[in-house]
């Protein structure tokens, strides 16, 4: 398979999180461990990535990069994957575009061979090598592929006042996870046409479909939880208790 590079957007502060005085939600420890790392090693773990594009608060370069090169995680076995750290945007489409313009710098042996990116949430730890390989299984023919959870309640939609002004049909809808898949190129032409700012632009895919790509929705992982609000990290704290670092899956 060709290259795939994967995106690690931990550029966001956290705001909803009662943490310690400027801490940022995806440098808090997880059982051990900073947040981002667990994502960063099931990327560097698969065997169809090639390299990993790490996206930060600028003013946390640095220390990152020392974390990671004193770490006692196995990041270090992976010797030719490449880890890049560059820094982050005013929003998170905003991060994962300064993302795909570095990737647009690197030599032209690499960037020929790239066909597929993974962007993922670093704030979702639970990252299995199942549920990558499920969405390589079926990039080939969608633009976007995307992990996703059926809804288990009811829906309505309302207006300012809070009243409801209707019921969608619950079997229409899903819950959307990270990472999404997408190839290389249409994501870049969708990226490169839409407004960075825009506040709806919640996650990659809508980019994509705004763009009139096809994104694919398979089945996610109910544990792929993204830490969020207080007492998620608690809860992960638990989930993460069966998640070997290096799972064999």
């Amino acid at each position: 398979m060709e290259n795939t590079i994967a995106i690690l957007l931990a550029a966001g502060s956290g705001a909803r999180l009662p943490l310690e005085k400027n801490e940022k939600k995806q440098f808090h420890t997880l059982n051990k461990h900073p947040l981002y790392q667990w994502s960063l090693c099931a990327f560097l773990k698969n065997p169809n990535i090639s390299r990993v594009i790490l996206v930060c608060p600028k003013a946390d370069i640095n220390a990152i990069r020392d974390q990671i090169t004193q770490s006692e995680l196995p990041i270090q076995v992976q010797k030719d994957k490449v880890i890049d750290i560059i820094s982050g945007g005013e929003t998170r489409a905003h991060s994962a575009f300064l993302a795909l313009k570095h990737i647009k710098t690197l030599r032209d042996s690499f960037l020929t061979n790239t066909k597929y990116i993974a962007i993922h949430d670093a704030a979702r730890a639970y990252l299995t090598q199942k549920l990558l390989s499920h969405l390589f299984e079926n990039i080939e023919d969608n633009e976007c592929v995307i992990p996703s959870l059926p809804l288990t309640d009811t829906v309505k939609r309302i207006n300012n006042d809070n009243l409801v002004l209707e019921t969608p049909p619950r079997q229409e809808l899903v819950n959307v996870q990270t990472p999404q898949l997408c190839h290389l190129n249409p994501a870049i032409e969708a990226f490169e046409k839409i407004d960075l700012l825009d506040p709806t632009l919640t996650d990659d895919a809508s980019i994509l479909e705004k763009a009139g790509y096809k994104v694919k929705c398979i089945l996610g992982d109910k544990k792929l939880m993204k830490i969020t609000y207080p007492g998620d990290f608690e809860r992960m704290e638990v989930i993460m208790s069966d998640y070997p670092l290096f799972e064999d899956e």
